[in-house]
């Protein structure tokens, strides 16, 4: 089984009783699904909890729902850095974090070679100090809210500072027929771990709300 907050707040206990290491094993392999789901879930609500302590940007809050119909919580300490029709691009400082919206057309991701080849194009042409490396690539299919969430990651060079990090991308179907819209999270900390950051943007990205029965 597994408590909370038994001797401290925000704190998971584990609790497994086996006879020997095998019977351990066996335990662990049987519900290894449900342990990983059940500290996933503490880990989530823990760091969404931090992340709402820092307050909101409604200005950007407003935006996103203006151009994209999303209602999504954005950190009090987020800057608007660019705009276009279909895009906006989000950050804040060190350690830096970006965010970025685009809508684009579905049909040109309906492939991983197709989907790499136009958000290559894409970001290069938005973001052009952004160089996204063709290494440590790799896509998943995950569910979100009962609907399948196709997810590109990767590494990523900034040119303009010679530094660089992980980078996310999650497609989400759009508003209107044959739209897709990308949201993605960037993490750039020279020197410093970056998973912790990338987990945080990737919480923010999967509590994001899109309001497509409202759309015009």
């Amino acid at each position: 089984f597994i408590a909370k907050n038994v001797f401290a707040q925000n704190q998971q206990v584990v609790s497994i009783h086996a006879q020997d290491a095998i019977q351990f094993q066996k335990i662990v392999s049987d519900n290894g699904d449900w342990l990983r789901d059940e500290v996933n879930y503490g880990i989530n609500e823990n760091m969404w909890a931090h992340i709402q302590e820092k307050g909101k940007n409604t200005e950007l809050q407003d935006r996103l729902m203006h151009q994209f119909r999303i209602s999504a919580f954005i950190q009090e300490d987020y800057k608007l850095i660019s705009k276009t029709e279909k895009f906006i691009w989000l950050g804040r400082g060190y350690p830096y974090r970006w965010l970025t919206f685009l809508s684009s057309t579905k049909s040109d991701y309906a492939t991983a070679e197709g989907a790499w080849e136009n958000i290559s194009l894409n970001f290069k042409s938005l973001m052009p100090d952004i160089n996204l490396i063709e290494i440590l690539r790799s896509e998943e299919l995950i569910s979100l809210n009962g609907e399948k969430i196709k997810i590109m990651r990767g590494v990523y060079e900034h040119l303009e500072s010679d530094t660089g990090g992980p980078f996310v991308i999650y497609l989400f179907d759009g508003h209107v027929e044959n739209e897709v819209i990308l949201v993605g999270g960037f993490v750039n900390n020279p020197g410093h771990e970056k998973v912790s950051l990338l987990r945080q943007l990737e919480l923010t990205i999967k509590k994001m709300k899109f309001n497509r029965g409202n759309y015009e």
